[in-house]
């Protein structure tokens, strides 16, 4: 089976003088960028790096974190993407569980590392910084002095089923959970994706979101196995994202509807040609009509396809084609729908009890196929919970029609889901529940125009006390990341229960 090393060899094989990667002014030709990722895994191996080690990946999207993409399992180790925008205590929970030999960050992200190095004393830091920055508080290792000191290695190919990459999720409780994804995961995915994203030589793809995210992160992975051109923001921005369509002929993009609204409110848009555009992909949040038909009419000439599925998945199980976005099922516009199984993906809505419902019934969605995941890093007891006899147990409540085409109608129980992010509510209201003044509280979501989702907290007040909601949102902060932290609050005097004695959190949605 394919791994992911042989996706680098093929697509330099291919195209070893074209553009690989084009990072602002540094332009990487396949050629050279295969020669830095088995430099790269060479420095690796020399810190102590072998086989099933993993590395962590802190920082800012780049040429150099996508060289570490494939560099990590070049030497034979495993990737571990980290949510840059986690606090000092969450990364150190992800840090410790993930047990890295290496971790590689960069100036921004470098002050993190005192407070998570402080178990993990084995752990060598490797630094990407501009010359001449000195950086006192932490020993590290220079990534480009390392790269010159390195000769390049050969691939130590892995099989299909080793694991390639963890990529961490919160749990419900607030505990990191490591999805392990294999090599045979990853390619699966890019098989699955490619037909419908038009994916090929020829595509010049741009990287907008975060790579530390499964979507955005597998899309390196799918873009390479087609030999495509990658495109780097370090962070997205309206402007960045004009300005690379309009310089670098950009005609892929993936985006999530927060960003969409971002592009179409920028006051500057049309001052920028953005005629190369072609082929836009979206996913990760609820998309609005409204928004996916104002997006559509500002670039009337694209391709739209739209993605569901979860980083378990790797992250795809279901389509809707560019093709299938003006066609109309039984109960209505397709758009409505999140598309039907992937080529390699199987799609069951089942009971409680296990059983497949009837078409139009209501049930949970469950998938099936090489793109599941083989378990959560060292979680027996989680993975057992979602892996039931080859089949992923999404907690996503949905129903089929009578030609495969798969609609959402909620979430995970008490997921949130806010401009892209994943956010459990149990995490948060143990937070909020360590506020002096508030006596008991529920998190729910809201829909909002600009994040698909907010998060939002109902707070029951303790007699007498008043509650200053910056007080509160400061006090979030300390301990959860920013998109975590509540951005609107209300009171009520009790929360409202159900029949099972559990707090009714669409009563509290209708009040709203």
């Amino acid at each position: 089976m394919m791994n992911i090393s042989q996706t680098i060899r093929r697509a330099r094989q291919l195209r070893g003088d074209e553009p690989a990667v084009i990072d602002g002014t540094t332009l990487l030709s396949w050629n050279v960028f295969a020669d830095r990722i088995a430099k790269l895994a060479s420095f690796l191996n020399s810190q102590g790096v072998e086989v099933g080690d993993r590395v962590v990946l802190l920082g800012c999207s780049s040429h150099r974190y996508l060289e570490a993409y494939f560099a990590v399992p070049w030497a034979g180790a495993i990737i571990v993407p980290a949510n840059v925008r986690l606090s000092g205590p969450e990364l150190f929970q992800m840090i410790k569980n993930a047990d890295p030999k290496v971790i590689i960050t960069d100036e921004i992200y470098i002050n993190k590392m005192p407070s998570v190095m402080a178990d993990n004393a084995d752990t060598s830091v490797i630094l990407i910084r501009d010359e001449g920055v000195d950086y006192k508080s932490v020993d590290f290792l220079d990534y480009e002095e390392g790269l010159k000191a390195s000769t390049p290695m050969e691939a130590l190919d892995r099989d299909g089923d080793d694991i390639a990459a963890i990529i961490y999720t919160s749990g419900a409780t607030g505990d990191p959970k490591g999805v392990m994804l294999s090599h045979h995961n990853i390619i699966f995915n890019g098989l699955n994706t490619v037909p419908y994203l038009k994916t090929s030589y020829q595509t010049v793809q741009l990287h907008a979101g975060p790579l530390f995210h499964t979507g955005a992160g597998q899309r390196v992975f799918t873009a390479t196995m087609a030999a495509a051109t990658h495109v780097v923001l370090p962070k997205f921005t309206p402007e960045g994202f004009c300005n690379a369509v309009q310089t670098h002929k950009v005609n892929a993009v993936q985006l999530i509807p927060t960003m969409m609204k971002m592009i179409l409110d920028y006051p500057a848009l049309d001052q920028f040609d953005l005629s190369s555009l072609k082929y836009i992909s979206y996913g990760g949040s609820a998309m609005s009509a409204s928004l996916l038909e104002r997006i559509r009419a500002r670039f009337p000439w694209c391709h739209f396809s739209q993605s569901y599925g979860m980083t378990e998945l790797s992250p795809v199980a279901t389509s809707l084609t560019n093709e299938e976005h003006d066609l109309r099922g039984g109960g209505g516009s397709l758009t409505n729908t999140v598309g039907r199984a992937v080529m390699a993906a199987e799609v069951k809505i089942i009971d409680e009890k296990g059983a497949e419902v009837p078409l139009g019934s209501p049930g949970e969605i469950t998938v099936s196929g090489p793109n599941v995941m083989k378990g959560y890093w060292r979680r027996p007891d989680l993975t057992s919970q979602v892996l039931k006899d080859g089949w992923m147990h999404t907690g996503d409540i949905g129903f089929m029609d009578e030609k495969g085409y798969v609609t959402l109608l909620d979430r995970k129980k008490d997921m949130i889901i806010t401009g892209g992010e994943n956010v459990y509510s149990n995490e948060v209201e143990e937070v909020i529940r360590r506020f002096e003044g508030v006596k008991d509280c529920s998190v729910i979501s809201v829909q909002d125009p600009y994040w698909g989702e907010r998060v939002h907290a109902v707070l029951v007040v303790q007699h007498g006390q008043i509650i200053n909601n910056d007080e509160i949102k400061k006090f979030c902060r300390q301990y959860l990341a920013d998109y975590k932290v509540p951005r609107s609050f209300s009171e009520v005097s009790e929360l409202p229960l159900n029949a099972a004695n559990k707090v009714d959190k669409n009563a509290l949605r209708a009040t709203l």
